[in-house]
C-alpha cells in the first residue's frame, strides 16, 4: 500500500470500522462510514428502541426468513448495533471521518448527528437522498471521500 488506508464501513460495519480505527489509529489515514447506526445509551434504553429492532427485524424477515433464526445475526445485534459504548467510540475519533447517509433512513437515528458533529470535528456528515442501503448517490459521495483523502495526503486534511 503506497497510499493512505482509509477504512469503508457500511452499517454495522461502520461500528466495527470505528472500533478497529480506534485500536489502530496509527496505521490508518481515516474512515469513510454509510449509514452508521449511531445509538446513545438513553437511545438503547428507551422502550422504543426496542420497538424499532423489532420493525428492523421484521423488514430483515421479510428478506431473510433464516437469518432472524441466526445465533451470530442475533448476537451481532446485541453485541455490536446496541452496544451502549458506540456513541463514545465516535467521540474518540482523530482523524478526518465522512458519515454519509441517507435522508430517509429510519435505523441510523440520525437525530444524534448533530450533537456527535458538535463535540467532534473530526467528523463530517453528507446527506443523500434514500433510506439506507448504497445507492448511486451514497456510492459517488464514497468515491468523492475517497478522493480527497488521496488529494489531501490522508490524515492532514481539516474540515
Amino acid at each position: 500500500v503506497t497510499g493512505p488506508l482509509v477504512l469503508v464501513g457500511h452499517s454495522m460495519g461502520t461500528l466495527i470500522a470505528t472500533r478497529y480505527f480506534n485500536q489502530h489509529s496509527d496505521s490508518l489515514a481515516g474512515l469513510v462510514l454509510v449509514s452508521a447506526p449511531i445509538y446513545r445509551k438513553e437511545d438503547i434504553e428507551n422502550p422504543l428502541f426496542e420497538k424499532a429492532m423489532a420493525g428492523f427485524r421484521e423488514v430483515v424477515g421479510r428478506k431473510n426468513r433464516k437469518l432472524l433464526k441466526s445465533k451470530a445475526f442475533n448476537a451481532s445485534l446485541k453485541n455490536i448495533v446496541s452496544d451502549t459504548s458506540s456513541y463514545e467510540n465516535f467521540l474518540k475519533i482523530m482523524r478526518p471521518t465522512y458519515l454519509i447517509y441517507g435522508e430517509l433512513d429510519q435505523i441510523i437515528a440520525s437525530f444524534n448527528y448533530p450533537g456527535l458533529l458538535k463535540l467532534n470535528p473530526n467528523l463530517k456528515a453528507i446527506k443523500t437522498p434514500g433510506a439506507h442501503g448504497v445507492t448511486v448517490d451514497k456510492y459517488s459521495k464514497i468515491l468523492s471521500s475517497l478522493k480527497k483523502y488521496i488529494k489531501n495526503g490522508g490524515p492532514h486534511e481539516t474540515f
